[in-house]
This record gives C-alpha cells, structure tokens and sequence, in this order.
C-alpha cells in the first residue's frame, strides 16, 4: 500500500512526516510508464491533491496517460533502485529469491540491516534535503566536493579517510563495525545549500545519481579558488 511504501521510505531516510505534509500517504501519486507499474512516486500539495480529486480525474478515463503527466502537477521524488542484497552465509540458496530482492524493504535479522529500494530523483533533492536526519553526507570541504562532482563516484575507504580529515561528516550512521557501508541504496551528500542524490552500491563505492549535465553545470562554482 501507498502508507506502507511511504512508512519504508520516511523511516530508511530518517524524515518526520509529522512535520512535513508533503511526505503524507494522501499526497502521494505514481507516475507509471505503463498500467499497473509504478515508476516514479510523485508528491503534491494538498491543494494540487484536491484538485486531481474533484476536478480532474473523474473526467479522465485514459489513467495510463494521466499518471505519466503529474510530473507537471508534483514534484517526482523516488523512483526503484535494485539492490542486491549481501547473502548471510547461515541461509541457503533457496532463501534468496527474486520475490525477496524485489521487496520494497528487506531486513537481515542477523545484521540489523534494512534495504530501502526506492532511490531518490535527484529534482526531489533540494526539497528532501531539509526533512531527511539519515543517509546524508555533508562535505565541509568544497575541494573535496568538486572531485567528487567531477568524478561522479567515491570508493567509501575515501570517505573513510575524509571524514578522519575531518573534510565530511555524517558517515558514523551509514558504516557498521567493520568499517564498510551498512545498507547499500539511495543518500544525499551535500554541501551548504547544494544537495545530489547518490547511491551506495553493494560493494562500497558511491555514485551520483544525477545527471552528468546537472553536476558539470555546477563544477565550475565549487573548483573557484581550488586552482
């Protein structure tokens, strides 16, 4: 159900709903390439949300194609990432199913770990930024924030170092107690006002979700005075 999914998302990326209306169950719409998928989880005011309801979806019989222009209605925020979920060595073969890789949440009772497998739209970014208290890594080095624009992906032993650097801050709550990323999935990194969507892969390595010609139209702000 929409509750549930939007319970996953708020809770893996640590955000108050109580305090955010936007991020209400009521709010949220899927914008789906075809019927019955959903590819992207749109939210709208309250007042768009009124609007949809009493004004234009009972005139709207084409549902396909309504869902695909709410983009211009709401702002899309989330969309599925896969993910693949490290296997306990205590499981066998049969346990991992591609039912349980698809699930919209999955835990390893063993790891304390939960996956998330809705990543965030990188135009979400700047609205989620303020709300989201986990899976953030703000960069207090803007040299080190141009590299990672520039190269559009991080190995997490460099993350590692930089925070020791004291360059970031923020990796205590996404690293377990070897060190290594404890829930692979969607995290922002950010830096002062600036925020990109990223994801953690199963092997440690983050990448900027967004795209190139968003970051490249940036760079030159961040490499002023790195010269």
């Amino acid at each position: 159900s929409d509750s549930a999914t939007m319970s996953t998302i708020t809770s893996f990326y640590g955000i108050d709903s109580s305090r955010a209306q936007t991020f209400d169950p009521k709010l949220v719409y899927w914008s789906s390439a075809s019927l019955g998928k959903r590819d992207k989880m749109c939210l709208v005011s309250p007042s768009v949300d009124l609007f949809l309801r009493e004004s234009w979806f009972p005139s709207v019989s084409d549902m396909p194609t309504v869902r695909r222009k709410l983009r211009h209605f709401g702002q899309s925020a989330f969309w599925p990432v896969r993910l693949r979920k490290k296997r306990s060595p205590k499981r066998s073969s049969k346990d991992s199913s591609i039912a349980s890789l698809a699930a919209e949440t999955l835990h390893d009772s063993d790891a304390g770990e939960q996956l998330c497998t809705w990543g965030i739209i990188q135009e979400a970014a700047p609205l989620l930024a303020p709300h989201m208290q986990l899976r953030c890594i703000d960069f207090l080095d803007q040299y080190v924030f141009a590299d990672l624009l520039k190269n559009r992906v991080v190995a997490w032993e460099q993350l590692n170092l930089w925070q020791e650097q004291g360059r970031v801050r923020g990796m205590e709550s996404l690293t377990d107690r070897t060190r290594k990323p404890s829930s692979p999935g969607g995290l922002l990194v950010r830096f002062e006002a600036a925020a990109f969507s990223c994801t953690i892969s199963d092997t440690g390595e983050v990448a900027i979700s967004a795209r190139e010609q968003e970051t490249v139209s940036l760079l030159p702000l961040f490499e002023k005075g790195t010269e």
